[in-house]
This record gives structure tokens, C-alpha cells and sequence, in this order.
């Protein structure tokens, strides 16, 4: 029960201000970027608005360093889906972007 509720996440603002850079997409280790109880998803919007994808559960991102890597996932393909499992791969000494 923990796990699916109270939770971490992103102000509005922060994800404001972190949709302003050019990324790709957005890892979290949490359930969701979004509070359990939301009824407006304004995280997920302001991120899918600007094309960027979000990577939801991510786990031991403790192995991964803190040198740079490149991100490699690979969701499943499901029609008229909102959503996936994916495996999310990090590649640890390679920066190709």
C-alpha cells in the first residue's frame, strides 16, 4: 500500500521548468510522476505536451553511477494504449545521445 500512495513527486513548477530543456523523456523510480490522487494528471500533461516521455518504476538506478550513460527502453506494442512495460536498459560508458 506504501508504495502506490504518497509518494514523491514533481511541483507543477518543477515540471515547468524541467520540460524548458530539450530532453527526451523522464525517468522516476516511483509509480507514477503524478500524486495517487490526482484527478488532473497536470505532471503528465505538461511533460506529453512537449513530447517528452515519461519512464515510470524505474529500479536500482543505484547501480547506474553518476557518470554519464545513454538510456535505451524498450516498451511493448499495444494498440490504442495510453501506456506500456518497458525494459529500460542503461549503457554505462557509451554517450551517444
Amino acid at each position: 500500500k506504501r508504495y502506490f500512495s504518497g509518494y514523491p513527486t514533481l511541483t507543477a513548477e518543477a515540471a515547468e521548468w524541467l520540460g524548458g530543456f530539450r530532453l527526451k523523456g523522464i525517468g522516476l523510480d516511483t509509480i507514477s510522476a503524478d500524486a495517487a490522487d490526482t484527478v488532473d494528471f497536470a505532471i503528465h500533461k505538461s511533460f506529453l505536451s512537449r513530447d517528452v516521455i515519461i519512464i515510470e518504476n524505474l529500479a536500482h538506478l543505484d547501480r547506474v553511477g553518476a557518470d554519464p550513460f545513454d538510456l535505451a527502453c524498450f516498451p511493448l506494442k499495444f494498440q490504442d494504449a495510453d501506456g506500456s512495460p518497458t525494459r529500460a536498459v542503461a549503457l554505462i560508458g557509451r554517450t551517444g545521445n
